[in-house]
């Protein structure tokens, strides 16, 4: 072994671990930073930042540490979540995942789905049905740890509170009511931010509200919900909108310099 090799030893393994560790916190704190940020300096509408937080973003030219307005907006939704959800999030920790995608869908959990992603992979095939009926694996598989990916959890978040029912003949479909929204709820604002009356929060609550009033009553209830749905849907609007946008800022630049 020479001088300057590394040992692979405890005391290496232990480094790496507050490597990854120390780069999990700063991703939250940064999160909850920009957060904090954002509230002191948005406009009264909530909606836009104030023209001395604009001026500060371009002189410190802040785009080439996150790569658009947009990506630093995200963090702050990130922080504010990760603000709301800090007692549960500081207590699991060490099962939290690193990226910051990963930990922006996990914050969208309840507290009752965060507490079942830490105990197993859990499915059902209806709102209504009972927890003695749900499905699990062989053995217990956490969704919730280090590694998993943003995608895993989106799609369990949205299979759980929209079950996919059985193509098989179901006797319960008589329809009993039909909730509409809004359309206003997949409207988008100049800054490629969801800007309807109606709020993500809002239609998943709705949903909640829905689910839980037929609880226990699977056998003669069927509740098919689309929060999850309306929700992508107001998501690609807002991601196509960013990319429209950072195409036109581009070519905008591109412009000022031939000139």
């Amino acid at each position: 072994m020479t001088a300057n090799e590394i040992p692979l030893n405890q005391e290496t393994y232990e480094k790496i671990k507050e490597y990854f560790s120390k780069a999990k916190r700063s991703v939250i704190d940064l999160a909850v930073f920009a957060y904090d940020m954002r509230m002191q300096h948005l406009e009264a509408d909530g909606k836009k930042y104030s023209p001395a937080f604009m001026k500060w973003w371009k002189e410190h030219k802040l785009e080439n540490q996150f790569g658009s307005l947009p990506t630093w907006t995200k963090y702050a939704k990130v922080g504010e979540l990760l603000q709301q959800t800090r007692a549960r999030t500081d207590k699991s920790f060490e099962r939290l995942p690193y990226s910051l995608e990963a930990l922006y869908q996990i914050s969208q959990l309840t507290d009752d789905e965060f507490r079942l992603c830490l105990q197993d992979t859990y499915s059902r095939t209806s709102l209504t049905q009972s927890e003695s009926e749900w499905k699990r694996p062989k053995k217990p598989n956490p969704l919730i740890h280090p590694h998993v990916t943003a995608k895993n959890i989106e799609t369990w978040r949205r299979n759980w509170r929209e079950p996919k029912v059985p193509s098989k003949k179901d006797a319960r479909n008589l329809v009993l009511a039909r909730v509409m929204i809004h359309q206003d709820f997949l409207k988008v604002n100049q800054e490629s931010e969801p800007d309807g009356p109606i709020s993500q929060a809002d239609v998943r609550e709705f949903s909640r509200r829905i689910a839980e009033l037929f609880s226990g009553k699977d056998s003669l209830v069927k509740v098919d919900l689309s929060a999850e749905a309306l929700c992508d849907r107001l998501e690609r609007r807002v991601s196509s909108a960013k990319e429209k946008r950072m195409r036109t800022l581009k070519k905008n630049s591109r412009k000022s310099r031939v000139k």
